[in-house]
Order: structure tokens, then C-alpha cells, then sequence
């Protein structure tokens, strides 16, 4: 199983911010606006266990928009979980005296 997000109409958003850095002020070439950045995330569970899915990788990237259609990766980070360790536990339910 596999989670894909990222932040709500982000297109559109990049759309906006990168028609505003095109025509930011231009000085020999390198625009004064800022570049547009745009964030995803992804999890993937691939543990099972008791009929219940873990997670064994995490990935959170950053990118700017530098064109309108080839973004440029900035940042990434990678978490995998490997190696769960399952212990049993368990509850023992005491229904308490009711107190006059």
C-alpha cells in the first residue's frame, strides 16, 4: 500500500507564483522574484502483521518550479523502518467500586 500527498491545488498555486517570478524584474538574466516551491510526501507500508500494515519508508521532497514544466529537486529525506520489533501486550479490564 502506497500514500501519495501533497499540499491542495498545488498546480495551480505553482502556476500562479511561477507566472509572477517570470515577470519579476530581470537583471542579466536572473529574475528577482523568488522561484516557486512546491512540496510531496509519500509512505509506503509493506510490514503486515495481526492484519494490520506498518510502514517501512517515508520520503518528504521539495522543488522549485524554474519552468512551467520541469521542476528542479531542491531537498529530499528518506526515512525507512526496518527490523519492527513486536511485543504482546495486553489489558486486564477491573471495573472500579462505585463510590457511594
Amino acid at each position: 500500500m502506497e500514500i501519495r500527498a501533497e499540499p491542495g491545488h498545488q498546480a495551480e498555486r505553482l502556476k500562479l507564483l511561477f507566472e509572477r517570478y517570470a515577470q519579476s524584474f530581470n537583471i542579466i538574466g536572473f529574475r528577482t522574484g523568488p522561484k516557486p516551491i512546491g512540496y510531496s510526501g509519500r509512505v509506503l507500508f509493506q510490514t503486515r502483521r495481526d492484519q494490520l500494515t506498518f510502514p517501512t519508508q517515508l520520503r518528504y521532497a521539495s522543488f522549485r518550479a524554474v519552468t512551467p514544466r520541469a521542476p528542479e529537486p531542491t531537498e529530499a529525506s528518506t526515512r525507512e523502518y526496518l527490523s519492527y520489533h513486536f511485543f504482546q501486550t495486553g489489558t486486564q479490564e477491573r471495573p472500579a467500586n462505585p463510590k457511594p
